[in-house]
């Protein structure tokens, strides 16, 4: 193989070698580097280049390859948008089939570039990684750990605790994705724990997922935490059976972790028959009238004797 690789180096002029991470370069020159990332591996797969080269950067989209959405768009806000025809006025380079000219550059420094779609990089992001020889073998960052998640209202607040960033890498954010019963999602992006999602609803069940940031890639966020709805109810009934009339009480309360929203009703309900209490006023009133008339029909027969 080796041997094949010099061959066609002598044959078409220029040194051909492919990076670990499955990219390859074309040198026309000492110093000057065509970079070539394929369109699959943009977002995922590490990109290096060698500091003080000039460098070409192209991304290649195979013939029968339909670029979609905003994955299939590209800026870069420590260089510019970029030098592309399709570039425009969009503020970004939109990549068609073919190989497409992202940006022509010479890094001086070592450093990480940052890449994002058009959306930002909350959404699709990644860098390329300038360094002495033009290489990068750093590791992805792990998992955050401990994830749990208080809801308060309409609020759930995120807590996690960070991973050590791996050596020769930055951690730069986290990404935090909730997704409800029916598989709606929300996203959040921030630099520490914790974060807080808004205007999420009560009766629904939420998973919350973090990913790790990092300018060595993304974690594979397969921790998780679900926080169930908080729709759990308690019931109290209290009668004051002090009163000639019994006042009925009812509760709901939506328990939640942190609060807790209470409905009353009261309804008032006259004494029953049953319970002899109104028996007991009607025998007392005739009782009265009867003792009058017989008062008066005595006080007559003494008048008339």
């Amino acid at each position: 193989m080796n041997n094949i690789k010099k061959s066609i180096s002598a044959i078409l002029g220029f040194a051909l070698f492919y990076t670990v991470t499955g990219h390859y370069a074309l040198s026309a020159q000492a110093g000057e580097t065509t970079l070539i990332t394929e369109y699959s591996d943009l977002w995922s797969r590490n990109i290096s280049v060698k500091a003080g080269d000039t460098v070409k950067w192209y991304v290649n989209v195979p013939e029968g390859t339909e670029p979609k959405g905003c994955g299939a768009t590209i800026k870069i806000p420590d260089l510019g948008f970029g030098t592309d025809t399709n570039n425009k006025d969009e503020g970004h380079i939109t990549l068609v089939q073919g190989n497409n000219l992202i940006y022509e550059f010479t890094p001086e420094a070592e450093k990480d570039i940052l890449f994002t779609c058009s959306m930002g990089s909350s959404c699709h992001h990644n860098y390329i990684h300038v360094t002495a020889d033009g290489t990068f073998n750093v590791a992805k960052p792990s998992d955050v750990t401990n994830i749990s998640a208080e809801r308060t209202g309409n609020n759930v607040t995120v807590s996690f605790t960070a991973p050590e960033s791996p050596n020769g890498a930055k951690i730069t954010g986290y990404k935090i994705t909730s997704t409800d019963e029916s598989g709606k999602r929300k996203k959040l992006t921030v630099k520490e724990s914790p974060a807080v999602f808004e205007g999420l609803e009560a009766d629904q069940t939420y998973t919350f997922k973090v990913i790790t940031l990092a300018t060595s890639g993304d974690s594979a966020g397969e921790n998780e935490f679900v926080l169930d709805d908080a729709s759990n109810k308690t019931e109290s009934v209290t009668t004051d059976s002090n009163s000639s009339s019994a006042d009925v009480t009812t509760s709901d309360t939506v328990a939640s972790s942190t609060s807790a929203v209470t409905t009353t009703s009261s309804v008032k309900h006259s004494n029953s028959p049953q319970t002899g209490v109104a028996g007991a006023e009607i025998a007392e009133s005739v009782f009265g009238i009867s003792a009058i008339i017989l008062f008066f029909s005595r006080s007559k027969n003494k008048k008339a004797k």
